[in-house]
């Protein structure tokens, strides 16, 4: 299920980045599909992160969920630094010009983080019921 709604996400985001770059122009960045691509490439690769650590389940979840959000910050970290001197050197691109891409990546960043932790806390939910469920059963 979490698969499709992320390909449902991701296709949705980017129809509404494609609408407000004809709309407003001005409001985005224009290298703003790297920014918008690299930030669902990294939540496909969060997701069979996470997915792993639901498999396993217990107490190796937590390990997985850290895992696999200090990589995110770390990877985001280093293509906006990679950006950012690519941007000076190759471009010669003014300070605005830097702020102006850093800020659509973490819009970004914000949106496709806010959907994986809520679609991962529907489906731990999930997994806590049957869990429940099983757990309620009489022995026999």
């Amino acid at each position: 299920m979490f698969p499709q709604r992320l390909i449902t996400y991701i296709i949705f985001i980017g129809v509404i980045t494609l609408i407000c770059q004809f709309v407003v122009p001005t409001l985005l960045h224009p290298h703003v599909w790297f920014a918008y691509l690299y930030n669902a490439a990294i939540t496909i690769l969060s997701f069979f992160i996470f997915n792993k650590g639901i498999e396993k389940g217990g107490l190796d979840f937590p390990k997985y969920f850290m895992g696999a959000t200090a990589v995110r910050l770390l990877f985001s970290a280093t293509a906006l630094l990679i950006y950012i001197i690519w941007a000076k050197s190759v471009l010669a691109s003014s300070k605005i010009f830097l702020i102006h891409f850093v800020i659509n990546f973490f819009v970004f960043y914000i949106l496709f983080t806010v959907f994986e932790i809520s679609s991962l806390l529907s489906k731990l939910r999930l997994n806590s019921r049957d869990t429940q469920t099983d757990n309620e059963k009489p022995l026999q």
